[in-house]
């Protein structure tokens, strides 16, 4: 194929036996069996060596091991066990392909059915007795883990200590090394899974390893952790169980919110005999004095992120607690010490004082401080809270207010420039706020100097506050200075965009590629490619001018890499996707098929392991798909077309595609993506369309309103795509001679694409224009939920709070209606129960509609979805229990529970049920992946797994096209590795099922023993 102008260039530029249950032969004359077909000349005579011999005596054992009687099945498991320990260890490292790899993972993922484990936990304590090897010891513990014995799980750790310890002739390094590996692993199984007691004996333990500075058992554990004392022992014995540990000096991890809030109170009561601050437990409003009280007795300590959150959360707490001065004060000392001239109140525990009401009062402070000096880098937050508070329209004003003060000093202007304009443009004040948007998008950022000490003093001195003694802060790092220059620069060509004035686009178009045409080498390693504005130039006519920014990035890079004698292109992908675009919206198809030939930089040796994402709505593979399609390659159209189809069944491009290049199996290939994931509708939609063309118009109609069942409110679709369904339908009832019902559906998604446009207006700032914009919307469909909460939120940060109630309260009656089992917001939605009047509101409807339809499982499901949002953790359960309860198959009310996991305490059999339902749902993990790691019955899951496992195909992920060149770069980077060989075995379904249980923390920890036990047999 030939090179495009860019690869020339930059090319000149730069130099780039089967065993049966009935009749065991035994481990020993199985080994004999393979090792002499391994002298007898192995693979190269065609015969298996021992690996492979036994990979398929495992294969086949897996597919017999459930009709084997439990005694059966575990012999015959113990006897693959002891082939793979006799097989030498270079042997096992040696082998090719890791698919087929011969591992103990391998070996674990071949375990009978749960049956078989009180079968096998007996055969293998008859093997301890003889003391020959520490692996029967290991195994031990291993069935005891199985099969849920805590007791016996201690005997197996005890047991294979002692036989550790007494082990002939081994070298005290390894015994050392093991006894250290037990040990951890005894921890780590207690830790999950122990009992009150065992917790307690073993934190003890550790407990004296730190208070007598045994280094080698401290380095062991790394901190320490402690358990719920409270319910262990009682406040008085856990009071005092946290002193030693305040006084061992150990990095202490506490969990439970309780022991926090005690630990803090008895830090606070001893602050004397602590030995050092432990920053960590300043964790809310309540925790003042204890961060008080560390300061002052260390004051020369450390700075770490333990105390930078301290930090944050302690300026709050003064907010809150009305202690104004000091608050000013210490965030002024804050600033002074910062590396870049910022702060940050969210690093705080922001969201949870908000949800206890506190967010007007920080508001408040952030206004004073601002009014006290507009240079002050604190207006992001202000505006962001200001409109999470329903006070934007105030907000707004007092920036107006601020930039008409006679004596406001340049550096306070220029931090309240970029939030003048967006007030004018908000307030309809369109041309003053472009003139000052284009006289900031005119300044050169890389001519701006860093903010000085001087100007720094200056800030103290307006607030009436000393300096502190230290350094200024830095200056902001390049990439940021220029990814803002980036954003008003988009911000600019969007305005002229939609109020159609062209000179706009250009300017902004223009000054934001000439930033990066004076970048140096060196500079633009440390940028990123200019993703939104490359997007915008390219879909207003300007491809040119973004390929040759692109090529200027791309050559700025490459030498920078050359100079540092690195031939990876780290930013090469993200480059070359964007180059992709701009060919592809050019119709250049050959120029795409070319970049994916012969460009160096994908970072992967086929299409199939690049990211799928690009700079616009189209991927990387429907690109490279129809850019194949074009040129006539409709087979390897359909490859990649059937990748995305597994990979983002989401993306309508692939169904476009697959009807594009049409054939026999178009109609197979929607119904293979319904059986993998059933909650994805967009399968459904296609095949109604096509069902329509063929004349087949019931089972079209069938089709679609399964499809609209499935998510009703399409949310997670773009602009664009959403409510393709309902577009559908109205085609299907208009064939049906259903004119009316027809009209409805089509008034519904002209709805959705002017309230999508509106989301255009808003996002640019013109926010009067795009609210008149959104109640055009709702005249053309006025029960469009997400309509309906776009209003109410818009009007809420206007200040216009009867309008913005009207429509939160129409948004919550419809809101019911509009959610399936697996719910998405649409954009623009998603802060739906954002604030104390819309959740008001919430809460009255929701309350109501409980009442009135106590059947319906979506109204439950939503009161959880409130309670979650007002941080009412244990209320949210109950009633997304209701929900399930009234559902089943309510998949998204499980994955809310499973969220609340990480707030409350959920009883073990609770949350493995959890976990299995929304595997039994979804189990390719498309809308959520079970946690199946945390459950607790390690009996239930396998059984689950083996119950699953044939139905998940074992196909790794295939080629779908070669990237030549980046193949041969990859070669030539790995120093001989295989390239191919490294990708092969990703993806493999049936392979990463198994997995969720051989990478169980309970299996994986015994696992990783039994490797280092195998190691020294």
């Amino acid at each position: 194929m030939k090179k495009t102008p860019w690869i020339i260039y930059v090319g000149a530029a730069l130099t780039l036996a089967p065993l049966h249950a009935q009749s065991y032969q035994g481990a020993e004359a199985l080994l004999k069996q393979l090792e002499s077909q391994q002298d007898a000349g192995g693979t190269k005579e065609g015969k298996p060596d021992a690996v492979a011999a036994l990979l398929a005596e495992i294969n086949k054992f897996q597919a017999d091991a459930a009709q084997l009687a439990p005694e059966e099945a575990a012999i015959k498991w113990l006897a693959l066990f002891d082939v793979y320990a006799a097989i030498p260890q270079e042997a096992l490292y040696r082998q090719g392909n890791r698919a087929d790899r011969l591992s103990l993972q391998r070996l674990i993922e071949s375990l009978p059915p749960s049956s078989a484990w009180p079968a096998l936990a007996t055969e293998v304590n008859k093997r301890v007795k003889d003391g020959k090897s520490l692996l029967p010891s290991g195994l031990s513990l291993l069935t005891a883990v199985l099969n849920g014995e805590a007791a016996s799980r201690q005997k197996a750790v005890d047991e294979l200590l002692a036989a550790v310890k007494k082990k002939a002739g081994m070298e005290q390094y390894v015994r050392d090394h093991l006894e250290d590996t037990i040990t951890q692993v005894s921890a780590a199984l207690v830790d999950h899974s122990g009992t009150p007691e065992e917790k307690l004996a073993q934190f003890e333990d550790a407990l004296d390893a730190f208070e007598k500075n045994d280094e080698r058992r401290t380095n062991r554990l790394g901190g320490l952790h402690v358990p719920n004392l409270l319910k262990i022992v009682g406040k008085e014995k856990a009071q005092a169980y946290l002193l030693r540990s305040f006084k061992s000096k150990a990095e202490l991890e506490i969990d439970d919110k309780d022991m926090i809030k005690l630990a803090a109170e008895t830090a606070l009561a001893n602050i004397e005999a602590l030995p050092k601050p432990i920053w960590n437990l300043v964790r809310g409003e309540d925790d003042i004095a204890l961060f008080e009280a560390f300061q002052k007795k260390f004051p020369e300590a450390e700075k770490d992120w333990h105390r930078d959150h301290a930090e944050a959360v302690y300026l709050l707490a003064l907010i809150i607690k009305d202690r104004s001065d000091d608050a000013a004060k210490f965030m002024m000392e804050l600033l002074a010490k910062s590396e870049d001239g910022t702060i940050s109140l969210s690093s705080g525990n922001f969201e949870e004082l908000q949800r206890k009401g506190y967010g007007k009062q920080v508001l408040t402070f952030l206004k004073d401080m601002l009014a006290r000096d507009p240079s002050l880098p604190l207006w992001s937050d202000f505006i962001n809270l200001s409109a999470q508070e329903s006070s934007a329209a105030d907000a707004l004003a007092f920036i107006k207010t601020t930039m008409t003060k006679p004596d406001l000093s340049e550096a306070a202007r220029e931090a309240v420039q970029p939030y003048y304009y967006a007030a004018l443009l908000s307030a309809d004040e369109v041309d003053e706020g472009i003139k000052i948007l284009r006289a900031l998008v005119a300044v050169d950022p890389l001519m701006k100097p860093d903010e000085t000490g001087e100007e720094l003093k200056k800030r103290f001195e307006r607030l009436g506050l000393p300096m502190p003694e230290g350094g200024a802060p830095g200056g902001n790092t390049l990439r940021a200075t220029i990814d803002k220059h980036q954003r008003l620069c988009v911000q600019l060509a969007r305005l002229g965009v939609l109020l159609k004035k062209p000179e706009l686009i250009s300017e902004g178009f223009d000054q934001g590629s000439a930033v990066f045409a004076k970048l140096s080498p060196a500079q633009l390693s440390q940028t990123s490619i200019p993703n939104l504005l490359l997007q915008l130039m390219v879909e207003n006519g300007k491809g040119v001018e973004a390929e040759k920014l692109v090529l200027e990035f791309l050559t700025g890079q490459i030498k920078s890499q050359k100079e540092h004698g690195d031939p990876y292109l780290s930013n090469g992908p993200y480059a070359l996707n964007a180059l992709a675009y701009v060919y592809h919206q050019a119709g250049r198809h050959e120029d795409v098929l070319t970049l994916l030939d012969e460009a160096p930089w994908w970072g992967a040796p086929d299409l199939a392991y690049t990211s799928s994402s690009s700079m616009g709505k189209t991927s990387l593979h429907a690109m490279a798909a129809e850019a194949l399609l074009k040129a006539g390659k409709k087979d390897q159209a359909n490859k990649i077309v059937s990748h995305m189809l597994r990979t983002s069944p989401g993306d309508d491009d692939a169904y476009q595609l697959l009807i594009d290049i049409g054939g026999d199996g178009v109609m197979q290939q929607l119904d293979e993506v319904m059986k993998v994931d059933a909650f994805q509708e967009r399968p459904l939609i296609w095949k109604a369309k096509l069902q329509l063309e063929a004349g087949q118009v019931d089972e079209a109609e069938k089709s679609v309103r399964a499809a609209i069942a499935i998510d009703p409110s399409d949310g997670e679709q773009g602009k664009g795509d959403r409510m393709r369904a309902y577009a559908v339908l109205g085609d299907i009832l208009e064939k049906k001679g259903d004119a009316e019902q027809a009209g409805i559906m089509r008034g519904a998604v002209a709805a959705i694409r002017l309230s999508e446009d509106a989301d255009d207006w808003w996002n640019a700032g013109l926010l009067t224009r795009a609210v008149k914009m959104y109640e055009s919307a709702l005249h053309l469909f006025a029960d469009a939920y997400c309509i309906q909460s776009r209003l109410a939120l818009r009007y809420s940060e206007l200040g216009e709070f009867d309008k913005a109630e009207l429509h939160y309260r129409r948004a919550y009656e419809l809101m019911p209606d509009s959610f399936g089992r697996i719910e998405s917001h649409c954009f623009g939605c998603e802060g739906a129960f954002r604030g104390e009047r819309a959740q008001n509101v919430a809460d009255k409807v929701f309350t109501k509609l409980a009442a009135e339809k106590p059947d319906k499982a979506q109204v439950f499901y939503l009161l959880g979805y409130l309670r979650q949002a007002q941080g009412r953790h244990e209320e949210a359960a109950d009633q997304y229990r209701k929900a399930v309860e009234l559902d089943p198959d309510y998949f998204n009310a499980y994955k809310k529970l499973a969220e609340l996991t990480e707030e409350i305490h959920l009883p073990d059999v609770e949350r493995d049920t959890v976990a299995l339902a929304m595997f039994r749902l979804d189990p390719y993990g498309k809308h959520g992946a079970a946690a199946l790691s945390k459950m607790s019955d390690l009996k239930r899951l396998w059984d689950t797994i083996l119950a699953s496992r044939d139905k998940f195909p074992t196909t790794a992920t295939k080629s779908v096209y070669r990237l030549e060149a980046s193949r041969e770069a990859l070669q030539q980077r790995q120093q001989g590795m295989d390239v191919d060989e490294q990708y092969a075995s990703r993806g493999n379904p049936r392979a990463a099922l198994l997995q969720q249980f051989s990478s169980h923390p309970l299996i994986s920890y015994v696992a990783s023993l039994l490797e280092g036990l195998q190691r020294q047999n």
